[in-house]
């Protein structure tokens, strides 16, 4: 798994970017539909007006560009679990562990280790880092979250490297 799939994953308590991804306007648009309780709640979700998303389901208009990345934030923003998000921010303050599985080497020794990570256990420099994650994900910015994440190993031990990524999680 990618740095930026193990973040998604975090942040989403265990969805696939993969999975976003793949999925067509017509599957994003239903979700948005179900997650607000009707059309117009999506719209407004999406930051569109009805009659565009009128349009949009009827097939009549595509979304473009912008609009498109516009639906994507919003859905984004209602598969984060609000009680998730601020477990997530409230890391530097203490009390929340991340556990990271996943292959790490330690100078000459590689191997599958899991990490669980608390506040404690960071330097106060990297205590903001699981907020940071957050926020890039919900922008979209699949690559920083990843860094974000790679940042809070490298915080934890800045001598190990992650070789491969399994699971992100919190228990």
């Amino acid at each position: 798994m990618t740095p930026e799939a193990a973040a998604y994953q975090l942040v989403t308590g265990g969805r696939s970017l993969s999975g976003e991804r793949a999925s067509s306007v017509a599957a994003r648009m239903t979700e948005l539909e179900q997650a607000a309780g009707s059309k117009q709640g999506a719209a407004r979700l999406a930051g569109v007006a009805p009659r565009t998303w009128r349009d949009w389901r009827r097939g009549t208009h595509a979304p473009s560009r912008a609009s498109a990345e516009r639906l994507r934030g919003a859905l984004r923003r209602v598969r984060v679990d609000p009680r998730r998000e601020a477990r997530l921010r409230r890391f530097g303050s203490g009390g929340v562990t991340i556990r990271i599985k996943g292959r790490f080497r330690v100078s000459e020794d590689e191997r599958d280790r899991t990490l669980n990570l608390r506040s404690g256990n960071i330097p106060a420099w990297g205590r903001g880092i699981p907020g940071a994650l957050v926020d890039a994900s919900l922008r979209g910015d699949d690559a920083g979250a990843g860094g974000q994440l790679l940042g809070l190993v490298s915080a934890y031990l800045p001598e190990m490297e992650v070789t491969a990524l399994y699971r992100v999680s919190m228990p």
